[in-house]
């Protein structure tokens, strides 16, 4: 129980971003507030993490999600999704049964009625690719890790201009 309110409450920060494209400032406070030290602790675990992996997990999700324009997926779904996906790939604390099943649960109460079906199908893909999907975002880790090395500063170009008291530039 004490997880699930910091799940559902990522999820609805999560989708507050999604449509406001703000931050969730205010409904940060708002969530964390009603949590005891432990959810705040998991809750901001999931965001952090979330927030981290988020290109790859979209790209997760609209592997998966065959059929449907990512954009056109309700937003409510994106952000369970992304708690789920963030759980089942990043987070060998929970079974991936019960992040299936909490996303479940949260699609029943918050989605439509075709929604958990439609979840089910994309989490199910994940679980069964899931050593593919950690074999490949390792992959990509390493590779922007090798670029962001690689990456001259902006600054090494640079051209130095003397002032002197004359005003003329040399």
């Amino acid at each position: 129980i004490m997880r699930r309110t910091a799940r559902e409450n990522a999820f609805k920060l999560l989708f507050e971003q999604s449509v406001s494209g703000g931050t969730g400032d205010i409904t940060y406070a708002v969530l964390t507030r009603s949590m005891d030290e432990e959810e705040n602790a998991y809750y901001n675990t999931i965001i952090k993490s979330v927030e981290k992996n988020n290109d790859f997990i979209e790209s997760v999700i609209k592997r998966y999600a065959r059929g449907f324009d990512y954009d056109r997926i309700y937003k409510i779904d994106r952000a369970i999704l992304k708690v789920a996906v963030y759980e089942i790939l990043f987070n060998d604390d929970v079974p991936d049964k019960v992040a299936v099943n909490e996303a479940l649960e949260m699609a029943k109460i918050y989605s439509t009625d075709n929604s958990p079906s439609f979840i089910n199908g994309i989490l199910a893909s994940v679980i069964r690719e899931k050593e593919t999907l950690l074999e490949e975002n390792a992959a990509l880790s390493e590779k922007s890790d090798e670029q962001s090395v690689e990456q001259p500063d902006d600054n090494d170009n640079i051209t130095l201009v003397e002032v002197h008291d004359d005003g003329e530039n040399n």
